[in-house]
């Protein structure tokens, strides 16, 4: 196993230099990197719709024309989210949070909530404010929702891509018999 590793250590390697290749420009760029990732996920709801409209047709009954129905809304969504990548983007940062103020409401009155049980209360209290306040940030000013996607996911890039070369450049010296014998 080892052997085979040890001659293809270039793979994560080189997987790991495009990583962090694509982090950095997820961080330069990150309004092309939502943009990208959201057709990918156009592509994705294409083919899932296209899925399941196609079970629909292969199925008979009430539940059939559920999967149709879902199958053409994916599709309808996805052509959409082609064609208005900017919109889909704001539109799906806005939900994102929506969701983010009201899961950080609803953990800041448990941790109020819970205030006589324990001495650790605050810290659900100050880390639902915090969420709500960035939830409120975002649906504010969506584009700063985008762009702090893009930048974690380019910081979660370059992490990995580090991880995976190291890694990579690690296989390299093992040469090939090297490996541990079994017991």
């Amino acid at each position: 196993m080892f052997s085979f590793l040890s001659r293809s250590w270039w793979l994560p390697f080189a997987s790991g230099i495009a990583a962090i290749i694509f982090g950095l420009l997820a961080i330069i760029m990150p309004g092309t990197t939502i943009s990208l990732l959201l057709m990918l996920f156009a592509i994705f709801l294409i083919v899932q719709g296209a899925g399941l409209v196609w079970s629909a047709y292969k199925s008979e009954g009430l539940g059939s024309i559920a999967l149709g129905a879902t199958g053409v809304v994916l599709i309808v969504f996805a052509i959409w989210t082609l064609a208005a990548t900017d919109s889909a983007a704001e539109l799906l940062v806005t939900i994102m949070g929506i969701w983010a103020l009201a899961i950080g409401v609803a953990t800041a009155l448990a941790g109020y909530g819970i205030r006589n049980r324990t001495d650790q209360w605050t810290l659900p209290l100050i880390g639902g404010i915090i969420m709500a306040l960035a939830g409120i940030l975002v649906i504010i000013k969506p584009w700063t929702g985008v762009a702090a996607i893009a930048i974690t996911i380019g910081v979660g890039a370059i992490l990995w891509g580090g991880l995976m070369a190291s890694i990579g450049w690690s296989l390299k010296s093992i040469l090939p018999g090297d490996e541990a014998p079994r017991k």
